[in-house]
């Protein structure tokens, strides 16, 4: 049910550590004394929860060795998966949390689990794990160690108070990014050949890892990033890669394109919009406004508590809308694959908001496939369908990019390009070309449709004219390209 961390620091099987925190003193007098009180470690993904805890877990293995094991406890290490996997009938995952707690009660020992909330989610007869824990938590004879984010403790708190309050909070800061340069040049040292950054590199991967990577924290962003450096295939052994070849490495990792992150190349507005008329035909007015929030991302001059943009669609059906959201994908995030798309139709019921936010296993929703993809295109089709109760979700992903899932976790948004789609204001006679009235019949209709605390999230309300036939002609002939280009085709 639990994994023995001391013992398999003590035969060399827990992965090393790089570094410790800044308050590590502290914190080891915490978990070594003959107190032994239950603690939450509270800090984002990436800061180094369970490094903390393999840390803790080497540092008692070495005072083991020196004191005897009867006055150093141990640290178990499971899950709520591992603690009611195989437990089919009513009440054996129950009798399995009594038989832990009465181990742990005569061993002294620490249990650690890597997320809390599971352990405060309910059960199918209502009563949760963390509750079968909790007298012998109350009574001292159990301690437990666990770790989440902030916005779940908060949410925890708000929920489950009581039980909350039988644990003591650590928070732990974020690695600043002026240390991570030597942290990684020390991780990379225990590597076995492969490419090394060398100081500019290193200088380089960190200041994309910060800039682009916002979800995640350092040290653990830092980490994985030389870890997959190492892996890559192809990669030269032994060679100092410079700083033009980080950000290579990097726009492999990321799927992000070197034209976009990297100063030293050039990428203006210009040479933007005219890749993207490319492959969007006659819509030269949209594809110059995509090109401008492109060039601002560059710049890094986009409000980084925000998406890198939001962008409304508006025009009949068949003009480009959707072709040109594939190709800011593919400008982009480099992988048309990039794209989240949602049909709002599906979301037109009372209720439905809540699927945006659904987690668990198998779930397909924003909010997951987000989490696991936060460099990506979400593209909301017919955007006037959904419900009201769709909009209060979006208000928080437009204006502050995140969202809350189902259990409290907070998802980021701020390196995703939010677009969306309407046909608002493209019915009925009019001229040609809606995008050239005198009226702005688009804005106008966007404007009256949708809520002020809505419309004013919206950076560009991008209008798409209808297309003439020397575009239809122009399309066709795009198309048969594609067309030839496939196998099998003569």
């Amino acid at each position: 049910v639990a994994d023995d961390l001391v013992d398999r620091a003590a035969r060399g099987k827990l992965a090393p550590v790089v570094g410790e925190p800044a308050d590590w003193s502290s914190l080891r007098g915490r978990f070594s004394g003959e107190q032994r009180t239950s603690t939450i470690l509270v800090g984002p993904r990436g800061v180094g929860k369970t490094a903390l805890v393999r840390r803790l877990a080497q540092e008692h293995a070495v005072q083991r060795r020196g004191e005897g094991s009867a006055t150093v406890p141990r640290i178990w290490s499971t899950s709520r998966d591992r603690i009611v996997a195989g437990m089919v009938y009513l009440g054996m995952w129950q009798e399995r949390c009594l038989q832990i707690a009465a181990e742990l009660s005569s061993r002294g020992d620490y249990l650690h689990v890597d997320r809390l909330v599971p352990l405060l989610r309910a059960q199918p007869d209502g009563s949760s794990i963390a509750e079968m824990f909790a007298g012998p938590m109350e009574a001292g004879e159990m301690s437990l160690l666990a770790e989440c984010t902030e916005a779940e403790l908060e949410r925890c708190q708000r929920r489950h108070p009581s039980l909350l309050a039988l644990f003591q909070v650590v928070r732990l800061a974020e690695t600043p990014a002026a240390l991570m340069v030597g942290m990684l040049d020390r991780h990379q040292q225990r590597k076995d050949g492969g490419p090394r950054l060398g100081p500019p590199g290193l200088k380089r991967a960190v200041h994309h890892l910060a800039t682009f990577q916002p979800a995640q924290s350092f040290p653990g962003k830092g980490f994985r990033f030389i870890d997959w450096l190492h892996s890559e295939k192809g990669a030269p052994v032994g060679h100092a890669l410079t700083a033009r070849e980080a950000s290579e490495a990097f726009s492999r990792y990321s799927g992000l394109p070197v034209g976009l992150i990297a100063d030293d190349v050039p990428a203006g507005a210009e040479v933007l919009a005219q890749a993207l008329r490319r492959q969007v035909i006659g819509q030269d007015e949209a594809c110059e406004v995509v090109a401008q929030v492109l060039t601002r991302f560059k710049a890094g001059l986009n409000d980084p508590e925000r998406p890198c943009g939001s962008l409304l669609f508006v025009g009949p059906t068949g003009v480009g809308k959707t072709e040109l959201a594939k190709q800011l994908t593919r400008t982009m995030f480099g992988d048309e694959t990039r794209m989240i798309r949602l049909d709002m139709s599906e979301y037109m019921a009372p209720g439905s908001a809540a699927r945006l936010m659904d987690v668990g296993r198998g779930s397909s929703s924003l909010a997951q496939r987000v989490r696991e993809q936060p460099l990506s295109l979400v593209l909301l089709d017919e955007l006037e369908k959904a419900h009201p109760e769709v909009f209060d979700v979006l208000l928080g992903v437009l204006g502050e990019g995140r969202l809350s899932d189902a259990d409290g976790r907070l998802v980021d948004f701020r390196m995703t390009l939010v677009v969306m789609t309407s046909n608002l204001g493209s019915g009925g006679k009019g001229p040609v070309g809606f995008g050239e009235a005198a009226d702005g019949s688009p804005a106008r209709a966007v404007r009256q449709h949708f809520r002020p605390e809505f419309f004013n999230r919206i950076d560009h309300v991008v209008a798409f004219r209808s297309l003439t036939p020397a575009d239809v002609l122009r399309v066709v002939d795009l198309e048969l390209d594609k067309a030839n280009q496939r196998t099998g085709l003569v």
